[in-house]
């Protein structure tokens, strides 16, 4: 059994990650502390897949700790901010059961094979991104404005 594949490093950055959602859970209702704490497990999802092929450390095992990591977070985040969320989340433990279960590893090479309905969602996604960045953008110049004119008015 190759139980050496548990302590390469993508999985290691798992298991920080569930450290991470326990402790944001457990400071949910200290926004300065469950953002941060939270936020970090979020960035740390965007960089175990890459060092994983970096380092040829991938795994099947590796893939499903991901997904799980993934569900475990949003379960709790659902659950912590809606009456409902349990629902929600439910209904992603279930699509991930049924995806891992027939694909494996490889779930995500599966929407291939979806209606043409259901890849749309990945176009509103990549839209809300994009609308983000916009959004983000007005943001930061409106600070730029505000600051710069405080130091006009100073300056007069």
């Amino acid at each position: 059994m190759g139980l050496h594949i548990l302590m390469y490093i993508p999985n290691i950055i798992g298991y920080i990650r569930i450290l991470l959602v326990l402790s944001a859970w457990s400071a949910f209702n200290s926004p300065e502390i469950f953002v941060p704490v939270y936020f970090i497990s979020v960035i740390l999802d965007g960089v175990d897949g890459w060092i994983a092929r970096q380092l040829k450390q991938t795994s099947r095992f590796g893939a499903w700790l991901d997904v799980v990591v993934d569900n475990f977070g949003r379960s709790m985040l659902w659950n912590m901010l809606f009456d409902w969320g349990w629902l929600v989340a439910s209904v992603e433990w279930c699509v991930f059961v049924c995806n891992h279960n027939a694909r494996g590893a490889q779930w995500k090479s599966s929407f291939t094979e979806s209606p043409v309905w259901s890849l749309g969602i990945l176009v509103l996604a990549a839209g809300r991104l994009l609308c983000l960045s916009v959004e983000m953008w007005c943001i930061v110049n409106h600070v730029r404005y505000l600051t710069s004119s405080e130091d006009a008015e100073k300056n007069d």
